[in-house]
């Protein structure tokens, strides 16, 4: 672009492409060149993300006329305390057209970018956001892993489930396992677990041998004193 003087040929053949897309079924992603790349682009927010916003809103509305999907990228580096309001306002200015974030709520979690993003995520989930980016502890490091992967897509799914929570009030799985570990002691039910293979697998180098104790509590497990108070008064 800086060599022609040419405009970016993805907008330029927007219209095209388009039509490729309806012809094959793909579903397109808007993306965000202006979403603040740290905190402090967030707090002092320049007007060249909104003015992205409404560009992206403006394609969105031609690709919904020409019958294809698409959804909207936004946000990025951003405090939890803004994410709801950018979220509501994006979204407003772009018809409601689906929401994706890439977040991460502060600029030093070098090294452990998973849990500043899966904070920024449930909170984009909570306040409308409709997809969240699986962001891994090497994002500002270097090519993840592949147990980096496995370990941002396990955040991004808790961190989707406390904004669904949030955003929904429903809670079944919750109380689901509530009921579970009152019944069962820490294993819970392994069924409502957000991951359960792997909540199997933890539960098994924890897990005590009588009742319901783990090696949390263990001899003072509260549930299992919980059950002999109850049979001793029943008695």
């Amino acid at each position: 672009m800086l060599k022609t003087g040419e405009d970016n040929y993805y907008f330029t053949y927007f219209d095209e492409i388009l039509q490729i897309a309806k012809e094959y079924g793909v579903t397109i992603s808007l993306g965000s060149v202006f979403r603040p790349a740290s905190i402090n682009d967030a707090i002092n927010f320049n007007s060249k993300y909104w003015d992205e916003v409404n560009k992206n809103a403006s394609l969105a509305k031609r690709a919904r006329e020409m019958g294809v999907n698409c959804m909207v990228e936004g946000i990025g580096h951003c405090p939890i305390n803004l994410i709801p309001e950018i979220v509501k306002k994006s979204k407003q200015i772009c018809d409601n057209i689906p929401y994706r974030v890439l977040s991460v709520s502060t600029d030093s979690a070098l090294g452990f970018d998973h849990v500043a993003s899966a904070i920024a995520s449930s909170v984009a989930a909570m306040a409308g956001a409709d997809f969240i980016t699986a962001v891994s502890r090497s994002e500002h490091l270097g090519l993840p892993s592949v147990e980096d992967l496995k370990e941002a897509v396990i955040s991004a799914k808790i961190a989707a489930h406390a904004g669904y929570i949030a955003r929904t009030g429903d809670i079944s799985l919750d109380l689901k396992m509530a009921s579970a570990r009152s019944e069962l002691g820490c294993r819970g039910s392994i069924s409502a677990g957000i991951v359960p293979k792997m909540t199997e697998e933890a539960l098994l180098s924890h897990k005590l041998s009588e009742g319901k104790k783990c090696t949390m509590c263990g001899e003072f497990c509260a549930l299992s004193s919980g059950d002999r108070i109850k049979n001793e008064n029943s008695n």
